[in-house]
């Protein structure tokens, strides 16, 4: 039996200006991302443990 085609969903108003904003943005600097401080933090502290662990060999 074939399985039924779920319809596309569709960005409208404020989210698909949003959207676009942020498309256009990467399409002007398209190898850039851009990370929120949160992830930055869980980066540094990523990096720190490994350097925890190496240090402590």
């Amino acid at each position: 039996m074939a399985t039924p085609i779920r319809s596309i969903p569709v960005l409208e108003g404020k989210v698909a200006d949003a959207f676009l904003k942020e498309a256009r943005k990467v399409e002007r600097k398209p190898h850039t991302v851009e990370f929120s401080e949160s992830t930055r933090l869980l980066v540094r502290k990523a990096n720190n443990d490994l350097r925890n662990q190496y240090a402590a060999l």
